[in-house]
């Protein structure tokens, strides 16, 4: 059956001109099969192919790390946080159906559907199921320099407006995982970032996994992109996420 598996993979990434692919087959926690197919760098023609070691990006698969993140302090006491001070959340631990200005003050957005909404503002567990009604995208996403700064991104979210009524129906939205992630670092009192590192990929021996890209360049698989002005074919350029971190992409 692994064999049939190899040589219907080795077809596929020939047919479809597929860069590169890495399969693994794990059983009882162990790697029972492993193939590797293309080239680690496809604009080279002396490229060698990729090996278990190299490290690619994992895009949206971050999103499990931040619904991770979400399950470990949903007990966490709120007692140490600045804007807990109202009384009626005092002596209370995070929960899912806690509004999100709870934890970030300064984010607002328009909502055009605010009569026919009966909760109070967009919840924990509406940013995690990608029911908050969120446009997909953070504001300045694309932009070329460097990403935006919580700063920046609250400032336009405020003249933009909710896509959908809020826990009417899915979404999928960057903005909304995004936006928990930053969220649930102002209850583990370190940013993001650190907390995954410490508390997940770590305990699980992940340790050819994070989140600063220039820590793995040398053993990164060479990416292909697109030029939008020709439409040609180019090594794509790595980057660090900012503030979108806990959303991939």
């Amino acid at each position: 059956a692994l064999h049939s598996l190899d040589d219907y993979l080795n077809n596929t990434v020939k047919e479809n001109n597929l860069p590169a692919l890495i399969s693994l087959v794990v059983y009882d926690q162990k790697i029972v099969w492993s193939g590797t197919y293309g080239l680690r760098d496809p604009f080279s023609a002396s490229s060698p192919p990729p090996s278990l070691s190299d490290v690619v990006a994992v895009a949206s698969i971050t999103k499990l790390l931040t619904d991770i993140m979400l399950y470990q302090t949903i007990r966490t006491p709120l007692s140490s946080l600045s804007s807990s001070s109202s009384p009626s959340y005092a002596g209370r631990t995070l929960s899912l159906d806690d509004p999100i200005e709870l934890y970030l003050p300064e984010f607002k957005i328009k909502n055009p559907y605010s009569s026919l909404n009966t909760r109070s503002g967009i919840t924990l567990r509406q940013l995690a199921s990608h029911t908050s009604g969120l446009p997909r995208d953070i504001p300045c996403f694309h932009k070329q320099t460097a990403p935006c700064n919580q700063t920046e991104i609250f400032t336009l979210l405020r003249n933009m407006y909710l896509l959908r009524a809020p826990y009417q129906r899915p979404h999928y939205s960057n903005l909304g995982v995004a936006l928990l992630g930053r969220a649930l670092e102002t209850v583990a009192g370190t940013a993001y970032e650190d907390y995954v590192m410490k508390n997940i990929l770590y305990p699980l021996n992940m340790t050819s996994s994070g989140f600063n890209v220039s820590h793995f360049s040398s053993r990164m698989l060479v990416g292909v992109a697109r030029n939008a002005s020709t439409g040609q074919e180019v090594p794509a350029t790595p980057r660090d996420e900012g503030w979108g971190t806990p959303a991939g992409r």
